[in-house]
């Protein structure tokens, strides 16, 4: 069947143009079952035309200097344990870019992170940078992500936005605009 119909098989949802929380599978791996199921489903199927990226949104579940999964059971994890962990997916699944893979404020952890798999995916900064230049410069001088999430709404104008732009297209970083 064409994808469309794969990902509606179990996720009714993407009927409607998307899945959220309600299709994510297993918590302990969020790479396996779910949606997550229906995607490799449709890279068994297409393996020419898919890959993954991933939104982790770390910063909704970093408490003081750790990561941690009530729900999963799963044990609470350092910023290393994450990078780790993230790794093992990119040696394992065709991801192409991981958002939000540590805290915002975690700029020890993204700098390990971006030396770990920095040349091997995009490290997308959206909470890391929320479009700001301060921000974005500290990420640049110290090695912190790759990538930015570019939201015209995170920031007070346009040519803020724009400066924000061009100074992440001068450090050689990718550009999302959201």
């Amino acid at each position: 069947g064409c994808l469309g119909e794969i990902l509606v098989q179990g996720c009714p949802c993407a009927r409607d143009g998307g899945c959220g929380h309600g299709c994510a599978g297993n918590p302990g791996n969020p790479l396996q079952g779910g949606f997550a199921g229906l995607v490799k489903t449709a890279a068994d199927e297409w393996p020419q035309v898919t890959c993954r990226a991933l939104d982790v949104a770390a910063s909704e579940f970093f408490r003081g200097d750790r990561y941690v999964f009530p729900k999963s059971g799963l044990a609470p994890k350092t910023s290393a344990q994450m990078i780790a962990m993230y790794r093992r997916w990119v040696d394992r699944y065709p991801i192409v870019s991981i958002e939000d893979g540590l805290a915002e404020d975690d700029w020890a952890g993204w700098k390990l992170l971006t030396g770990a798999l920095g040349r091997r995916c995009w490290l997308v900064g959206d909470y890391l940078f929320v479009t700001r230049t301060e921000r974005l410069a500290r990420g640049i001088a110290e090695g912190s992500a790759n990538a930015i999430l570019i939201k015209l709404n995170q920031v007070g104008t346009v040519t803020e936005t724009l400066e924000t732009v061009r100074m992440a297209q001068r450090a050689g970083f990718g550009v999302i605009i959201s």
